[in-house]
């Protein structure tokens, strides 16, 4: 268990009791095996799938519980025997990333411990003795999907393709009684655009999906605390004030458990992530009206994004299609903050992402400030100069910037080298010459960018927040004449 990073709780095993009965989602479960298959001399790795599965195959997509059984034999210990598993449920999760759950187990002689993947944490039963097995084997065999942890907003064909089903501005589950005339489905990709990279993780499973008519959606699935129901709210008030240039809600679900509940949305438009753009051009233009939603976002919905990094805002697919729309939009308002609702006492967390995330936030790990639409601004600016030295892919470990987001400095650091590396001009300077190729002739962009933010009316280096409707509009204003100058010398 010495790989595995997360808290693992042990419970008895009257707790693992509510996954073995009283959960009874409808859906037609088939006929499954408990298949064995030997890994090394006396590793016997188990895995529950459909009897009609082709054994040569690839496992992972339609496994749906992992065991491990050690004979005396072997040179495994428990610990080591539970790395196996654990990897094995990575597997699992890897293929099926919207899996709620997965069910596991260790098996010894007489000794059994029972075990729970969830994407809120680990939990095992703690090795118990002479119980037999063949109770929990029948038991697996005989669960039904939500029993073993499937999505039940996930409808899946014969061909193993799987669709979601929207009825009314709801997301359907296999629970609900579906009338065709009056629902419709969303097929999605085979791949999700994004997916957790571990078991546990609250970052979200994005599809891209597509109607009967061939349009494209986003859904994206989530879990999430049920006391953190921001983005859902932020969502319908974005889409009952058409904000422009953030994306829209077209349907939405929860299902409940216990604290946490897994949630569903289903957005438009559809658009690539920023790191795949064609064109300084076409990356240029995205930033700029990503900038003007934010903007709207900040004035109309009275929402601060708070975490602005590449990730957020996306390249549209089709600019230009409808007179107005937006070339990029704004994305995951998950970390927005409501100005709707005062501040009630002092503020107690940093929101951000390290690389990005304004100096003035990042150097008060400690005693945290109020996020404002400055901080904000300033995150764009750092995620212009960012892609302009990375293109497509990382920060080189041999660039003056790779500091910003060092793995092991904390946000405090971070800060500190970007006060020296953007108050002093030499430094800036050097900076700017490790544009990529392609990205020279935006120098004055950057140029640009800092004098609007660090030096505005050329005065000293400068890290506040004016916070006047005029100083606020003004600040917006050159923000987005600097991206739009840069834009027009490249037509």
């Amino acid at each position: 268990m010495d790989k595995i990073e997360f808290d693992i709780w042990k419970q008895d095993m009257s707790w693992f009791d509510k996954y073995f009965k009283g959960i009874c989602w409808k859906r037609n479960t088939p006929q499954r095996v408990l298949r064995g298959i030997s890994l090394e001399r006396g590793v016997i790795q188990h895995l529950l799938m459909p009897s009609a599965h082709e054994k040569d195959s690839n496992p992972w997509p339609e496994t749906q519980v992992v065991g491990i059984e050690i004979s005396p034999e072997s040179n495994h210990d428990h610990n080591s025997a539970i790395g196996i598993l654990y990897d094995s449920a990575d597997k699992v999760f890897q293929a099926q990333p919207t899996r709620l759950f997965l069910h596991g187990f260790y098996l010894r002689g007489h000794e059994l411990e029972l075990w729970i993947f969830d994407r809120v944490r680990l939990y095992r039963s703690g090795i118990v003795h002479n119980v037999p097995f063949e109770q929990f084997e029948n038991d697996y065999m005989k669960m039904n999907d939500a029993q073993l942890g499937l999505n039940p907003m996930i409808f899946y064909t014969s061909n193993k393709s799987q669709y979601v089903v929207i009825k009314g501005g709801e997301v359907e589950t296999c629970d609900d009684k579906i009338e065709a005339n009056s629902s419709y489905k969303l097929w999605l990709d085979k791949e999700p655009i994004t997916r957790p990279q571990v078991i546990v993780s609250d970052g979200p499973t994005v599809y891209r999906a597509t109607d009967d008519k061939g349009e494209e959606i986003i859904v994206k699935f989530s879990l999430r605390d049920e006391s953190s129901r921001k983005e859902e709210r932020f969502m319908k008030r974005v889409t009952e004030l058409n904000i422009w240039g953030v994306n829209q809600l077209i349907a939405q679900r929860r299902l409940e458990t216990n604290k946490y509940l897994t949630a569903c949305v289903v957005i438009s438009p559809v658009g690539r992530p920023v790191t795949d753009y064609r064109s300084v051009f076409e990356l240029i233009t995205c930033l700029r009206d990503a900038v003007k939603a934010h903007r709207t976002l900040y004035f109309d919905a009275e929402i601060i994004h708070r975490d602005i990094c590449p990730g957020n805002f996306m390249i549209n697919k089709s600019p230009g299609a409808k007179k107005g729309q937006p070339c990029g939009f704004l994305i995951d308002l998950d970390s927005g903050r409501d100005l709707r609702v005062p501040l009630e006492g002092p503020v107690t967390d940093v929101i951000g992402t390290k690389a990005f995330m304004a100096i003035d936030v990042a150097r008060h790990e400690d005693d945290f400030i109020a996020h404002t639409y400055r901080h904000d601004l300033e995150s764009f600016f750092y995620c212009f100069m960012w892609l302009a030295i990375a293109e497509h892919g990382d920060i080189s470990p041999n660039s003056r910037i790779f500091p910003w987001n060092k793995d092991n400095s904390g946000n405090l650091r971070s800060a500190n080298q970007k006060i020296q590396d953007i108050s002093d001009k030499e430094r800036f300077s050097a900076i700017v010459s490790e544009f990529a190729p392609v990205f020279k002739g935006t120098e004055e962009l950057a140029y640009a960018l800092r004098k609007a933010l660090f030096f505005p009316d050329d005065g000293p280096f400068f890290l506040g927040t004016k916070s006047s409707v005029e100083e606020t509009n003004e600040l917006y204003d050159a923000v987005i004449n600097a991206f739009d100058q840069a834009a027009l010398r490249m037509t």
